[in-house]
């Protein structure tokens, strides 16, 4: 079955490839004729480089205070224009012109003619003529694109002339003609000329009046254009700022949150001074927990007689291999409820049966066997320890806030989350300006990315829980951030440039994570002294002086060398020590046998590895006209 989803799959997308199809503009040339009473005759050729079969195309153009009339569509071949079907209809903000043809892979120029009124506005000392030449609703790319503005009569040496956006264009005004060129236009990108000229030019009586003067006025909109348009071209600094910024922020919340260097010199501790469990351990000397503290919570059973561990062999075919043997037993002390939990767990079996998926409970079973019981769960058991756990470490009476102070990384983290989102608007509003126009409001994309960022982190369970809550919500903005980016095409070197390095912080405070907070006093002491035990079980090979043989404390040793991962360290010196005596049947007697840490660790974490199978001149965007259109 599986191999059939995959080969549907396959075909499925090989089918998909196929059939695509696509196009683009080699070349579009835009000719505006402006009469003496400012109605303007426009003329579009159009020329499509089509890949696939296509047998239609339309053109949106949009509603505004100006009016369009005698539309027309030809198809030009060879210098002979001939006429083609069109439909007209009026949608939400536009009307759409369709017309119909055959091609197939293959190049296509077709040309649009209408008339033009109330497009050029009347000032009382100016004609402002500002439009879109090209609209940002075209999903494709234009190599060469040319435009050419033609006017009754010569221009004064005053007119002003702007083109939107930044793309690269130059143009050229001589005498009544205003010559655009622009080259390499993206997709989804407008282009759009504005002319300030001089009232003498044209008489008047279609173009739209406006009170007032409008000289000064619409150059003061240009230089606003111009000067955001600066702003934006430094985008490329933006990453260097956020880096600065970053850096800058988390010195600050070390200086005044973070944890003081130790006053008292590291020292090494050979007595257990506090009785934590094994998970409280870990989390206090490496601010986690994993399925180190999970191992040695099960050694801890096996030293307090709740479960027995023997060596015993395992065959596999014509193999053997050495193994152990746990056995369920009544212990010396009531148990944790995570304990508990640990027990019903590693004693599951896999039901027996050739077909057989599900597991049953059992008193006794082999380490091996651990792992292939667990081995179709979704979810590890390394998961699941690891959530239960930490819940109760940061419960309200828990550990956590008890021994560790985390103001500073709280508000790190806060203000890292404030820059994924700070960027996004920037980004947004930017290609807004610029014409790229992805998403017509800005709120539209903040509110996406805020809803992104609250489902991704409440569909990963517990990733608003924990000690690493704060900085998970900066990882769930972050992954919003890029799905909402990637779907809107709203990427660039800049924009990736800054993610990560909101993402190499992310990493460096999740690595560092105790380098923000701050121990409490009664936390620093139990740091110091499981720190102090885990300097003794590094460098006991080396110590001169006497080593303590008591059989029950190198037990304990090697539950708590279990947790601060140099158990082999223990072992070896209990085998080198003999410290295990005679007829003692304690777990000791395997423990101290050699390869004995390496081999529990590495089966047990093996069991806690879930297994899934199955399924030029910038500024602008102001002017009339536009739209876009398409092919299918």
């Amino acid at each position: 079955m599986k191999r059939f989803f995959m080969l549907a799959l396959v075909f499925l997308t090989a089918s998909t490839f196929c059939g695509a199809k696509s196009f683009y503009f080699p070349q579009v040339n835009a000719y505006y004729n402006v009469s003496d009473d400012a109605s303007v005759s426009v003329r579009e050729e159009l020329t499509f480089d089509f890949s696939g079969d296509f047998s239609y195309a339309y053109r949106d153009l949009p509603d505004g205070p100006w009016q369009y009339s005698g539309v027309k569509v030809f198809e030009k071949t060879d210098g002979v224009e001939t006429s083609l079907r069109t439909e007209s209809s009026h949608e939400d903000g536009h009307t759409r012109v369709t017309w119909y043809y055959d091609a197939s892979s293959e190049r296509k120029t077709f040309v649009i003619t209408y008339v033009l009124r109330n497009a050029v506005v009347s000032y009382d000392d100016a004609f402002d003529f500002y439009w879109k030449a090209w609209g940002e609703g075209w999903d494709a790319r234009v190599d060469l694109f040319k435009v050419t503005v033609s006017f009754p009569r010569d221009l004064y040496s005053g007119t002003r002339v702007w083109v939107h956006p930044g793309v690269d264009s130059d143009f050229s005004l001589n005498g009544n003609v205003l010559s655009i060129e622009g080259r390499g236009i993206p997709p989804r990108t407008f282009v759009e000329f504005r002319v300030l000229f001089n009232k003498e030019a044209l008489v008047g009586g279609a173009a739209r009046v406006v009170a007032g003067k409008g000289f000064d006025k619409v150059v003061a909109e240009e230089d606003a254009n111009s000067f955001l348009y600066g702003a934006s071209s430094l985008l490329w600094a933006w990453p260097a700022i956020l880096l600065v910024a970053l850096a800058a922020v988390f010195y600050y919340c070390y200086d005044k949150y973070g944890r003081e260097p130790h006053k008292a010199q590291e020292r090494m501790e050979r007595e257990f001074l506090f009785d934590d469990k094994p998970w409280e351990v870990e989390f206090i000397v490496d601010g986690g927990v994993s399925v180190k503290s999970m191992t040695a919570t099960l050694l801890d059973l096996a030293r307090r007689g709740h479960v027995k561990i023997e060596k015993t062999v395992s065959k596999v075919l014509f193999f053997k291999s050495e193994d152990y043997l746990l056995t369920r037993q009544q212990g010396k002390d009531r148990l944790h409820s995570f304990e508990e939990w640990l027990l019903r767990e590693v004693f599951r079996k896999k039901k027996p049966g050739l077909f057989s998926s599900g597991t049953e409970s059992c008193d006794s079973i082999k380490l091996s066997e651990v792992a292939e019981a667990h081995k179709r769960e979704t979810t590890s058991m390394a998961a699941k320890w690891s959530s239960m756990t930490i819940k109760e470490i940061t419960a309200p009476n828990g550990i956590y806030g008890k021994y560790l102070q985390a103001t500073g990384r709280e508000l790190f983290n806060k203000i890292q989350l404030a820059f994924v989102f700070l960027t996004v608007v920037v980004f947004f509003a930017v290609s807004c300006f610029k014409g790229v126009m992805v998403v017509p409001l800005l709120g539209v994309a903040v509110m996406a990315l805020f809803l992104g960022t609250v489902f991704f982190a409440k569909s990963r369970g517990g990733l608003l829980k924990g000690p690493d809550a704060s900085s998970s919500l900066v990882l769930a903005a972050l992954f919003a951030a890029v799905i909402l980016c990637a779907i809107t095409g709203l990427f660039s070197l800049a924009l990736v440039a800054s993610f990560a390095v909101v993402a190499a912080f992310f990493v460096v405070d999740r690595v560092f994570k105790f380098t923000l907070t701050r121990f409490t006093d009664e936390g620093e002491e139990r740091y110091q002294a499981w720190r102090g035990l885990k300097r003794f079980f590094d460098e006991m090979n080396y110590m001169k002086e006497k080593i303590p043989s008591d059989i029950v404390l190198w037990e304990k040793y090697l539950v708590y060398a279990t947790v601060f991962g140099n158990a082999e360290k223990v072992q070896k010196q209990m085998e080198a020590l003999s410290v295990v005596p005679k007829n003692y049947s304690g777990f000791a007697v395997v423990a101290a046998s050699h390869g004995f840490s390496s081999s529990f660790g590495s089966s047990f974490s093996s069991a806690s590895s879930a297994s899934v199978s199955g399924h030029g001149s910038g500024g602008g965007g102001g002017g009339g006209g536009g739209g876009g259109g398409g092919a299918g």
